[in-house]
């Protein structure tokens, strides 16, 4: 059996390989159904602009230059952006120059990730560095714009003004039917940005001493790239199965809410809330010493708001409690009646998008696609409706037990709590509910 080799960036990890000015910057521009996304077959890539580092081996070869500004396409730009129109079979410039370059750069890396897989790139080779991350990074848990004309704002980089070309794909133009000219100089200026954004951020990242967390988000982002092109198979069988146990349990739980409510329209906030509120009295929710209401004035009846409501009479726990039982399920089978559209239609592959750059504490969050189904802290007790897409294929779960706890006590070298994490006994969830709920073990 041959050897398998992990890349020499997981192998040996050393965020100093950055500071290598051995190096690609990159940008794709590409045809727009789904957003550019590269697991659409009929998406293709319209332009590839691209700037290697100092010392990349092939901007030190003599006459590679000399080279590319002799030939129509691909050509160099005047701001020395290297440019190629063409598809996905026509960027071998671009491959030759990522195969030997340490690593690459692009803003949103994982959109460039993906398309290089379409010219045939093995991306798990690739270490990229996205100047989105860069910014988020830096940006810890405060807010900003993390597209490039806002981060190139925050540098003075740039005029900060939107192009005509920007204005044509925000409004949903294809760049495949923008004059070509145009489309260059705009894929260059936007490589040249994500060059010096790149540039600075690497000195202010290593000034803050979180280079090394910025490598740990990069080496990520090509695995989150696979994940998304290739998406998840559902096992239509386990997806029908669960369909049918939990559309018999939701439609037990709607019985019994329509028999205490008298049938009115849980799809209708006027009803709702006369029944909550008129009927049953429940004590509107309030903030500020006034009733919290929605921005039209109206009386809260979202789920959430429901969620919190107190009740206080016997009726106003029974709705409760049966809303408490009506509502997991009404959402679990609504995921599970857009899984089964998937299976029926697509045989199956679900795809989602999974954002590195969106939560406040970091942690991955995932948007739907087609079928608007997450699949980020998907139900566990639906985890069961995956299977491996090929019979010689399994799917494996992993999870770190009390993982953030250790990794602080790590990190912080806390006596206490790197005595607890030798204790073969010691569980941080029963210590949690011991000492702040005052529960026993």
């Amino acid at each position: 059996m041959e050897a398998i080799h992990l890349p020499p960036f997981i192998e040996r990890l050393d965020p100093n390989i950055f500071w290598s000015d051995n190096y690609v910057v990159l940008d794709f521009e590409t045809t727009n159904k789904d957003k550019g996304f590269a697991g659409r077959e009929d998406n293709r890539i319209v332009l590839a602009t691209w700037i290697l580092g100092e010392q990349h081996p092939l901007r030190l070869r003599d006459g590679y230059v000399r080279k590319l500004r002799s030939r129509a396409s691909p050509g160099i730009s005047r701001s020395g952006v290297s440019w190629k129109l063409g598809n996905e079979f026509e960027q071998g410039e671009l491959v030759e120059a990522i195969q030997s370059a340490d690593f690459i750069v692009a803003h949103f890396a994982k959109f460039e990730l993906q398309w290089l897989v379409r010219a045939g790139v093995d991306i798990s080779r690739i270490l990229p560095w996205d100047t989105v991350l860069g910014e988020y990074v830096l940006a810890g848990n405060r807010r900003r714009a993390l597209d490039l004309d806002s981060a190139a704002t925050r540098r003075k980089i740039g005029t900060g003004k939107e192009s005509l070309v920007s204005a044509l794909i925000s409004s949903g133009v294809c760049p495949s039917e923008i004059a070509e000219q145009w489309l260059v100089e705009y894929g260059c200026t936007d490589t040249s940005l994500a060059h010096q954004i790149f540039l600075q951020q690497r000195e202010e990242l290593t000034s803050a001493g979180l280079l090394p967390v910025m490598y740990t988000r990069c080496i990520t982002t090509p695995v989150l790239a696979d994940i998304e092109l290739n998406g998840l198979q559902l096992d239509e069988k386990e997806v029908q199965s669960e369909y049918e146990s939990v559309q018999r349990d939701h439609a037990r739980a709607s019985e019994e809410l329509r028999r205490i409510t008298g049938g009115i329209n849980l799809g209708s906030p006027k009803q709702v809330a006369g029944y909550l509120y008129d009927h049953l009295k429940f004590e509107e929710l309030s903030r500020a010493g006034k009733p919290d209401r929605t921005p039209a004035g109206g009386r809260r009846t979202d789920t959430e708001a429901i969620e919190r409501l107190v009740a206080k009479t016997p009726k106003q726990s029974e709705f409760a409690e049966l809303y408490g039982k009506f509502r997991p399920l009404d959402t679990k089978l609504g995921i599970l009646e857009k899984l089964l559209a998937c299976c029926k239609e697509k045989g199956g592959r679900l795809y989602a998008s999974l954002n590195q750059a969106v939560t406040g504490t970091h942690r991955l969050s995932s948007s739907g696609k087609e079928y608007k189904v997450q699949i980020q802290n998907i139900d566990r007790k639906l985890k069961k409706i995956f299977k491996a897409r090929h019979p010689d294929w399994v799917v494996g779960e992993a999870d770190g037990a009390q993982l953030e706890f250790r990794v602080a006590a790590h990190l912080g070298r806390d006596p206490i709590a790197l005595a607890d994490i030798r204790d073969p006994k010691f569980d941080a969830h029963y210590q949690t509910a011991e000492i702040i709920y005052k529960k026993d073990r």
